[in-house]
């Protein structure tokens, strides 16, 4: 774990707005935030690709890809709380195109996003005192399919 702020420096939250009649400035309260990791900062993330490209005429190939992402846990807020904490996750898609070579060229996808369907929290973000303090949570989506269709001009 890294030593909080600059060098070495505690950080200190030190003043807030208060939403109001006035909107004045107000003292806060002092929290030393030495030795806490920044937000939304894991220390590890790995990615890998696969692909494979298979020409099986003159102007038509088919070409598939694998790829997989991992990111170790993070905390969303600088106070590193429990409650702030996003757990490790990880997330494997996959495609298969057909198409043609040519300049001019078409081609059919088929892809799947979070082939294995896991259920993750992959961020969160803390909302200010004027929508009560909550916290938005940012989920992996479901497993999804799509086809798609193009042509390159």
């Amino acid at each position: 774990m890294s030593e909080g702020g600059f060098g070495g420096a505690p950080f200190y939250l030190a003043r807030e707005l208060r939403l109001c009649d006035t909107a004045e400035l107000v003292s806060g309260f002092q929290t030393d935030l030495a030795g806490k990791e920044f937000p939304s900062s894991p220390e590890w993330t790995a990615s890998v690709g696969v692909q494979y490209l298979k020409p099986f005429s003159k102007s038509r190939y088919v070409l598939a890809r694998l790829d997989y992402y991992w990111q170790s846990k993070f905390y969303g807020r600088i106070f590193n709380d429990g409650a702030d904490e996003v757990d490790v996750w990880n997330v494997l898609n996959v495609f298969l195109q057909v198409g043609s070579s040519e300049a001019q060229s078409y081609y059919v996808r088929l892809s799947a996003s979070n082939l294995l369907n896991k259920e993750f929290t992959t961020g969160m973000k803390l909302r200010g005192r004027n929508e009560g303090l909550g916290t938005e949570l940012f989920s992996l989506e479901p497993r999804s399919f799509k086809a798609t269709i193009g042509y390159n001009f």
